[in-house]
């Protein structure tokens, strides 16, 4: 049935713009909107969280956003390449649209090779430990604590209610031109850490009188962290929630959690707007915009992400303009460790570091997705071995979920990694205030059972 559709689409789309451009580079998008549906079409009882098929979901609803966005423009409109003339533009447009088709052949290549499954057990040995009540509420609290403490700080400095979640332009300024706090952000987003625990072991249970709590606690939290101004955070925890609830209670069909992905479009549209309207005029829900038009939803959310256009910069700037960054960008791993509130100016001595390759070209501060860094540092060369590699890991990810998996603590690592981790800056930091503490706390909670004495004859 998907298949047909895409088939359909392929014949009628092209009849529906004037654009020549755009008729022409039509074929390519429902080429890679097959290539990324795979994982979903091909398989009768997919696993909504394994990797490929996750990353299928995401990957779909922001290509079909991209194809609308384009046709309600009337043609190949690239945003951030409005310069170029009509066949740059189809030249640009074409090589983006065949590194995302290779990419992803080369992401599938990696993971449905048997290359990763030797790698299953190099993950953290946690399978089998049990929690000790009094050191999770222990660690808890002191998470908790320093959490409160931050979030004081950043009360105090905010300058409105506690409870209005909507002004969320007044909290990204309080952090946003003084990279000295980014502990701020650090100690705020901390407390997801014992909402993870909290959440896991509600499911765990599977008694509604437990998780009804948890998801209260969840929702409640994200919106305190929301009001930073930081939408990303709230979204990835609770995906890794979510993963955690699929694994340890009951699935999730593919369909249902695409519905409901759709609709938190629609939410991301209006925090959006929320964080850029002017501070002095009132900010409002509207449902509306949710179910009106659904086109609308996906096209307003890629036309805020720019994912393609982004894309487009690196394929238009490399190497015509600027010579391969032959691993620059990576240069800047070195300094991950050190804090932005010790190192402030750090960012000035990575100017190509793969968040800002877009910025330092045009100034747009948009990160260019993972297959464009790679192609950004070595051409199609890298896209091949790094997608490669990619897929190869979370090959190696999955396999070690399937050998726990109903432990708790492996399912709720995964849920943090396959959410989170990618070999770039942005996700690498994000690792550092969710895998890493989670990691450690599972280490200094859990303890390995006493194997049972043999009995006596």
């Amino acid at each position: 049935m998907a298949l047909t559709a895409l088939l359909v689409a392929l014949l009628v789309l092209p009849g529906l713009t004037p654009d020549r451009n755009l008729r022409a580079v039509v074929p390519l998008f429902v080429v890679l909107l097959v290539v990324q549906s795979a994982p979903i079409v091909w398989s009768r009882r997919a696993d909504l969280f394994a990797p490929p098929v996750i990353f299928a979901v995401t990957g779909t609803f922001s290509t079909i956003g991209t194809l609308v966005v384009f046709f309600a423009s009337g043609g190949l409109n690239i945003s951030l390449l409005d310069q170029l003339d009509p066949p740059d533009t189809l030249r640009v447009a074409e090589r983006t649209l065949l590194v995302l088709i290779f990419g992803q052949l080369a992401y599938y290549a990696g993971f449905y090779s048997r290359f990763g499954v030797g790698f299953r057990d190099r993950f953290p040995r946690v399978a089998g430990l049990v929690w000790d009540r009094r050191r999770v509420i222990a660690i808890a609290g002191v998470v908790a604590l320093a959490f409160i403490i931050t979030y004081a700080a950043f009360q105090g400095r905010v300058g409105v209610p506690l409870f209005d979640v909507t002004a969320l332009a007044a909290g990204k300024r309080v952090w946003r031109d003084d990279p000295a706090l980014s502990w701020m952000i650090r100690g705020v987003t901390l407390g997801f850490v014992p909402l993870f625990l909290y959440v896991t072991s509600a499911v765990t249970d599977r008694r509604l009188t437990r998780i009804i709590p948890a998801g209260i606690c969840a929702v409640a939290v994200a919106l305190l962290v929301l009001r930073l101004g930081q939408r990303g955070a709230p979204a990835y925890a609770f995906l890794a929630l979510v993963t955690v609830a699929h694994y340890l209670w009951k699935r999730i069909p593919v369909t249902l959690f695409a519905a409901v992905y759709f609709i938190g479009l629609g939410v991301s549209n209006i925090t959006y707007q929320w964080r850029t309207a002017p501070e002095t005029q009132p900010r409002q829900f509207q449902m509306g915009e949710l179910t009106e038009d659904p086109s609308r939803v996906v096209s307003t959310y890629e036309s805020e992400r720019q994912r393609f256009a982004v894309l487009a910069v690196v394929m238009n700037e490399f190497p015509e303009h600027h010579d391969y960054l032959l691993g620059e960008s990576w240069l800047a791993f070195m300094s991950v460790l050190i804090p932005r509130w010790l190192w402030p100016e750090k960012g000035l001595y990575f100017l190509w570091r793969d968040s800002a390759i877009v910025y330092t070209i045009s100034g747009v501060p948009a990160p260019p997705p993972y297959v464009g860094v790679l192609y950004a540092n070595l051409s199609w060369i890298g896209v091949a071995l790094g997608m490669l590699a990619f897929g190869a890991f979370h090959r190696a990810l999955y396999e070690w979920l399937k050998l726990y998996p109903r432990d708790r603590n492996v399912v709720l690592l995964y849920a943090l990694i396959v959410h989170n981790f990618a070999p770039t800056l942005l996700a690498v930091s994000a690792c550092l205030t969710s895998v890493l503490p989670v990691w450690i706390i599972l280490r200094v909670i859990g303890r390995r059972p006493r194997a049972l004495a043999p009995a006596r004859a």
